[in-house]
């Protein structure tokens, strides 16, 4: 293989689609990140209802690079049909990818159920090392979408068989342990997009102090009642600060709630933003605010550090247990008079932060740094096979 680089074939349970665009932008950004050093293509099955009755239809695209094929399954009547069809399209779909871009070295899968199960079903891959990149919240136990037994006796199964286990952050990784899913494990953290790293040419002036927030606005994990009752009680000491959200989910729901509360001055929705926007956004305020009740890595706390910005944050997982006082205050989950106190302390201080030494310290997230851990590892793994 001297001389050649690796053939890394990505297969994931989320990747963005026209289904749903969105969904697994981060899995889509760590292959951008092993291209970098690594021939990477891309392998996705998803169901969506088909014209015509078909069972498949199959897109293959160019995306950033990647040699990319999406595989669109006609959804079936029954379960077993179901997973039949699943089935049946990651089989046809490897074997074009082995056509099209040759036999890949190591298949990197990402987010363990259901794609996990190909290797334990489908003697196509279970001939080729692989690696697994871990997102899912369901492992901490702060999620109620608490794993089944049937599904934990899987993940275990398939665990085992893994190479390399990469969660994304340390606490990921010992919730999975503590669930007796065994193996060999690197923390490999997300990637955030060149955008964030950008300078800002000119900075806007504003009397009054922006937080930021940045989420799906899902309540039980994200906590967002919780944030307009403590900016509530903010409201009633002090008027010199705003609190804009940017969100691709429903925001209905907490648009009346800061209306009955009689704060939605204080507040703007915003919807549907690109990466490029939303960095310009977070450089033009001045702190990110999160309360989250759990997470495995929180993407958007990294964004706003690769910006220079100061976050609020819980100490719930992912980024959190790393931040220092250089890079802001990190408070308990669900307690929201400590959200005040940060929240009213940041409004006093955040022009003290070096945003400087805040960026220096999100270098760790380019997508050249994540990329040279992959290779590391695929290189590992090819060693170990041929041994």
């Amino acid at each position: 293989m001297s001389g050649q680089k690796i053939k890394i074939l990505f297969v994931s349970s989320w990747y963005p689609n026209r289904v749903q665009p969105t969904h697994g932008t981060f899995v889509q950004m760590h292959a951008e990140a092993a291209s970098l050093y690594a021939d990477v293509s891309v392998l996705h099955v998803c169901f969506e209802t088909l014209k015509n009755n078909d069972k498949f239809e199959t897109i293959r695209e160019v995306r950033n690079g990647i040699n990319t094929i999406i595989i669109y399954v006609n959804p079936a009547s029954t379960v077993l049909q179901k997973y039949v069809r699943y089935f049946s399209a990651y089989r046809k779909g490897l074997k074009m990818v082995c056509v099209k871009y040759g036999k890949p070295d190591i298949i990197h899968a990402n987010v363990l159920l259901p794609v996990g199960l190909l290797f334990l079903l489908l003697k196509q891959f279970r001939k080729i090392p692989f690696v697994f990149t871990e997102h899912w919240t369901g492992y901490l136990p702060g999620d109620s979408t608490k794993i089944g037994k049937k599904d934990l006796f899987l993940s275990r199964l398939i665990a085992r068989r893994a190479a390399v286990i990469m969660p994304v952050s340390n606490d990921l990784k010992n919730a999975m342990i503590n669930l007796k899913l065994y193996g060999n494990y690197r923390v490999i953290p997300n990637v955030v997009n060149e955008d964030f790293f950008k300078s800002l040419i000119k900075e806007s002036i504003h009397d009054k102090v922006r937080f930021l927030h940045v989420s799906s606005l899902y309540d039980f994990q994200k906590n967002i009642s919780g944030i307009i009752r403590t900016i509530h009680q903010l409201s009633l000491v002090r008027n010199d600060f705003v609190f804009n959200i940017i969100t691709d989910g429903d925001a209905g729901p907490f648009i009346e709630m800061t209306k009955e509360l009689g704060i939605a001055d204080f507040f703007s929705f915003e919807y549907m933003k690109t990466s490029s926007e939303i960095a310009y956004i977070m450089k033009q305020s001045d702190c990110l605010a999160m309360f989250s009740n759990f997470e495995t890595f929180s993407v958007v706390i990294a964004e706003a550090l690769a910006c220079g910005l100061p976050v609020i944050a819980t100490d719930a997982g992912g980024l959190a247990g790393d931040i220092t006082k250089e890079q802001g205050i990190i408070i308990q989950p669900g307690d929201e008079t400590a959200l005040f106190n940060a929240m009213n302390d940041m409004i006093e201080h955040h022009k003290e932060y070096d945003k400087e030494k805040i960026k220096t310290f999100a270098q760790r997230f380019r997508y050249t740094k994540v990329g040279e851990q992959f290779l590391e590892i695929y290189k590992q793994v090819l060693n170990q096979s041929e041994k």
